[in-house]
């Protein structure tokens, strides 16, 4: 035989356990946030030494194909407004690409960077990219170096002194 539910018998949550749910819901979200904020900064850097990378890549690439000067240039003077490859055809600028960057991270770059119809660096010395955190110091910087012979190469700072740049 079958017994009916009793009249007076609710189903679901009381107002109690929904906040509890809510309160230890928010506690793990404070313990989270920080971490997450970090991650976030470490992901921007990373980002735009990848993008760099990958331009400085474009650039020789394009130099030895075109056999002209290929040049990577700051946007206005100022890595931190993004920067463009660039080089002059026919006697006119003809833009490759055009990067922006994110204003969370700092610069120390050279004032450009040009590459020769033989993929090589234009200047006689190696060409160092340095991308850090202006946020955070935990964050490590990276390193994109160049080259004279014009391969570039990435690095991550391993000793947390950028003053030596990245070891």
């Amino acid at each position: 035989m079958r017994s009916l539910p009793r009249r007076g018998a609710h189903k679901g949550f009381t107002i109690i356990e929904l906040m509890m749910v809510v309160v230890v819901i928010a506690v793990l979200a404070t313990i989270a946030a920080p971490s997450m904020r970090e991650m976030v900064i470490k992901q921007r850097v990373r980002t735009v030494s990848s993008d760099v990378y990958a331009s400085i890549i474009l650039a020789r690439a394009e130099a030895i194909k075109r056999a002209s000067t290929v040049t990577v240039a700051p946007v206005s003077s100022d890595w931190a407004l993004g920067w463009t490859v660039t080089t002059v055809s026919g006697g006119s600028t003809l833009t490759l690409e055009a990067k922006d960057a994110p204003a969370s991270v700092t610069w120390s770059a050279p004032a450009s960077l040009a590459f020769g119809a033989s993929g090589r660096t234009t200047g006689s010395s190696a060409v160092e990219f340095r991308v850090s955190s202006a946020e955070y110091a935990a964050v490590p910087m990276r390193c994109i170096s160049i080259s004279p012979s014009g391969r570039p190469n990435i690095k991550t700072d391993t000793d947390g002194n950028g003053a030596n740049g990245c070891n």
